[in-house]
């Protein structure tokens, strides 16, 4: 499943200690793997009929990032540009 292989590739990094967003790798040494849950918030389901599965996600993607606003004390991303 792509998100266990996303997990995988992320906790790769972390795990080396080479993950490039240094917030991040360093909460992550400091507390452990164990503080930390990735989970999937939403999923598209595949149908038959043609759809545009990259312009879902980018919707998706926007519709979370609002939501959540996982920037400075919230998150590990980098605010938007506005």
């Amino acid at each position: 499943m792509l998100e266990d292989r996303l997990d995988r590739r992320e906790r790769g990094w972390l795990e080396m200690g080479l993950h490039l967003n240094k917030q991040l790798q360093a909460d992550w040494t400091a507390c452990g793997a164990d503080a930390f849950v990735v989970e999937a918030l939403e999923e598209l389901t595949p149908t038959s009929d043609p759809r545009d599965y990259a312009g879902e996600l980018k919707l998706l993607y926007d519709a979370w990032m609002a939501t959540l606003e996982p920037y400075g004390e919230r998150g590990y991303l980098t605010a938007p540009r506005r």
